[in-house]
């Protein structure tokens, strides 16, 4: 979800407005821009040359997980130069400023507003002093840029024209959250121009900063993973097939990582390009709209789908077992006197009345392993909402006992955290929790699954023979991973999460409309679930092609 800071540049002539206004009484431009502080600091003294009225904005969108980001920003300058020098700046707002971008919605706060001299302006640059990030378990600092942030980008001041200059400001992609070290701000922002009058869309794209694809104008690239690809590659007259991921590094989607770095698709005779749309939860939409092939999606994603009769079909399934283990503090095993190879009854007895830190969606599968032996997650345990990325964090510093964890997160906890595995679902511990449930899901188009039936059954025996592989060789399991193209993987962390995750693989890809209903009753507590009531399941599962695949 993108969130805008506003900046609107106002050219009023202010010699012209003496001249005309014989009663003394301000133009509409000059009312304008008499009523917002602070002036620049530099304004030019003379009133013989045509002058224009900056004024400085900020407007935003509430987004998901984070409730509050608040920016502190100071010395928000322009010059009409593109370069890098010191000279020739002038100040549009000077003091600091202090505003929450999620509190925004719809509206504009007014920062400042400078006399300017007409004319072309090159860049835009101001300084974050702070960002403070409100999470559901709490407030946190983020670490800003040392520099200041500097968008090269022309635009002009017209005489007798209002200018409007929009720094466009994605806050879902420019806070990012890294394990034991928490919120980065790294800023992702548009410089859109437009006239007075006109609307938003009507603005012209004239440079960004941090974006996946930089413009010309000195843009800078995010430090983000990028689409992996497998690294022996060439097409050699396979055929393409586009594949599309919520996220590139996701190792939950270990079926066909593999399948990917162990060359089975290319076995197939198929050129997989793996396609990263920039918001997650637009893997679907893209489905739709033939940006991909076949998509992975996990139930969040394919469930409203189904509840929505989009024209798709499920066709393989990737995990079976749960994802999410519950791991604790090693002193709470000697503290507790836990035994790991107790009952699952007992091992969770032994941790009652702990703080238990999970994500804002996984509480509905904490209940049910509570429920599975007897127990009350919401009376036996204290449950801990942290976002994924403030987990491990959180479990350094001894705010939480345990965590209830899938990867990245888990496989950090347990190797350099010394966390200790309490419960093992991905093993199978808890039934009900595994078995005959589609957790992520291949999924594409009805029109494509029809007229490409052939690619179909080709990734089907790609990624069944991945499944194979986990559940016979982990060494050439964790192999096939690293050689996957996922950018930053170490092997340690690799080795730990295959161990946990290939028994959670199914021996099959094998799908069905009871395995579809089973994941909806485990859908994340905090969303709303999709209502599949009159909805023919069945119509949407593709079970045929694992047929079409057999030998």
């Amino acid at each position: 979800m993108r969130r805008s800071w506003m900046l609107l540049f106002f050219a009023a002539v202010i010699g012209l407005a003496a001249a005309c206004g014989g009663d003394g009484a301000p133009t509409p431009t000059e009312s304008a821009a008499t009523s917002v502080a602070p002036t620049a600091t530099e304004a030019p003294e003379t009133t013989s040359e045509a002058l224009g009225t900056l004024e400085v904005r900020v407007t935003d969108q509430p987004g998901a997980e984070v409730s509050a980001i608040v920016l502190t920003v100071q010395n928000i300058e322009v010059n009409a130069s593109d370069g890098a020098g010191e000279s020739g700046w002038r100040t549009v707002v000077d003091g600091p400023k202090e505003f929450d971008l999620l509190q925004l919605e719809g509206i504009e706060e007014i920062l400042g507003s400078a006399t300017l001299e007409v004319g072309r302006y090159g860049q835009i640059r101001l300084e974050v002093v702070s960002a403070l990030v409100t999470i559901p378990n709490g407030v946190r600092q983020a670490t800003v840029p040392s520099d200041k942030l500097r968008i090269v980008g022309g635009f002009d001041v017209v005489e007798g024209e209002t200018t409007i200059v929009t720094l466009d400001f994605d806050a879902q992609r420019s806070v990012i959250f890294i394990p034991m070290r928490g919120p980065q701000l790294k800023p992702v922002v548009k410089l859109l121009v437009r006239k007075g009058g006109q609307s938003l869309e009507d603005a012209s794209e004239v440079a960004s900063v941090g974006e996946e694809t930089p413009s010309d104008a000195g843009a800078t690239a995010p430090d983000r993973p990028a689409p992996p690809q497998a690294r022996n590659g060439g097409t050699d007259g396979r055929t393409p097939v586009r594949v599309l991921v919520p996220t590139a590094d996701n190792l939950q989607f270990m079926s066909f990582w593999i399948a990917l770095g162990a060359g089975y698709f290319r076995d197939e005779g198929l050129e997989v390009q793996v396609i990263v749309p920039p918001n997650p939860m637009g893997t679907g939409n893209f489905l739709l709209q033939n940006r991909g092939d076949i998509a992975i999606l996990p139930p969040p994603m394919f469930l409203p789908m189904i509840a929505q009769e989009e024209p798709i079909v499920v066709f393989g399934n990737l995990l079976q077992n749960d994802q999410i283990n519950l791991v604790v503090r090693p002193e709470v095993m000697v503290e507790r006197n836990l035994n790991i190879n107790a009952s699952v009854e007992e091992r969770l007895r032994g941790i009652s009345g702990l703080k238990v830190g999970v994500a804002p969606g996984p509480p509905t599968r904490l209940r049910v392993l509570f429920d599975s032996v007897g127990l009350n997650a919401d009376e036996d345990i204290e449950m801990v909402i942290v976002g994924g990325h403030e987990q491990n964090q959180a479990f350094e510093d001894g705010l939480v006992d345990a965590l209830y964890a899938h990867t990245p997160f888990l496989e950090i906890a347990l190797v350099r955290q010394g966390a200790v595995m309490l419960v093992n679902q991905s093993a199978g511990e808890v039934p009900e929790l595994g078995g005959n449930r589609q957790s992520h899901a291949l999924v594409s188009t009805r029109a494509f699954a029809s007229d490409e039936r052939e690619v179909l059954v080709g990734v089907i025996r790609a990624v069944q023979r991945a499944q194979d592989l986990a559940h016979t060789d982990l060494a050439a399991t964790v192999q096939a991973v690293l050689d996957s193209g996922i950018p930053d993987l170490e092997r340690e962390l690799v080795e730990t999460i295959v161990n946990i995750y290939a028994p959670a693989l199914p021996t099959s890809p094998a799908v069905s409309s009871e395995g579809i209903l089973r994941s909806l009753e485990l859908f994340p507590a905090h969303l709303e679930p999709p209502d599949l009531s009159g909805i023919d399941v069945d119509s949407y599962v593709d079970a045929e092609v694992l047929q079409e695949a057999q030998p």
